[in-house]
């Protein structure tokens, strides 16, 4: 099962969301956010848009590099004035959310560790 992509009901203000955090890319693993199965739920409400995401680990190296890149994908997006990022670790991140894009990458006996 991966993240966002599993059948969430996206309208249409939170699909240009979607498409704009594609263009933040892991540097860990090359992959973008949303194949990595980080994000968790997006939305918007007047000019305010939320994320709802997390990350690997909690200690994450590429944490603030990440987040920044939300920031700024969707401040180019029009109409979009404040951003909430509600950073969570419940439900844990793993392999398993990823999309099938990203998920080739890792086999199954791939290690991943999980700071709780």
């Amino acid at each position: 099962m991966t993240g966002i992509d599993s059948g969430m009901d996206l309208g249409s203000g939170s699909v240009r969301l979607l498409n704009a955090l594609r263009g933040v890319i892991d540097p860990e693993h090359g992959y973008d956010i949303v194949d990595m199965g980080l994000i968790y739920r997006l939305g918007i409400n007047a000019a305010k848009a939320k994320v709802l995401m997390t990350l690997p680990t909690r200690d994450y190296p590429s944490r603030d590099y990440i987040l920044l890149g939300v920031e700024k994908c969707i401040q180019r997006l029009s109409g979009i004035d404040r951003l909430e990022i509600q950073l969570v670790w419940d439900p844990p991140w793993s392999p398993e959310k990823m999309t099938s894009k990203a998920h080739v990458e890792f086999p199954d006996d791939h290690l991943w560790s999980h700071d709780e």
